[in-house]
């Protein structure tokens, strides 16, 4: 059984920690805290198809355990937040 769960935005799960940095980052809402079968508390990507591909979770992951789809307008997405609005 594979520890990855997600198809677009993928967390591995013998790598999370439950830090919910990406929680923190996420504009859309993607993640939820979830306890594996082993009992670790975790972040689950259950709204992935409310991702925007905007990288930020990849981002401040501190153990990498977060893998983005990238698509063409992933680095974009990026940069727009990073800039925010004027």
């Amino acid at each position: 059984m594979s520890n990855v769960h997600g198809h677009i935005v993928r967390v591995d799960w013998s790598l999370c920690y439950g830090c919910e940095k990406c929680i923190t980052a996420c504009p859309t809402d993607v993640f939820n805290i979830v306890t594996d079968r082993a009992g670790r508390v975790v972040v689950d990507p259950i709204r992935e198809s409310d991702c925007i591909l905007c990288l930020v979770c990849e981002i401040v992951c501190p153990v990498k355990a977060i893998d983005i789809e990238q698509k063409e307008g992933s680095e974009d997405t990026l940069q727009s937040l990073l800039e925010g609005s004027d």
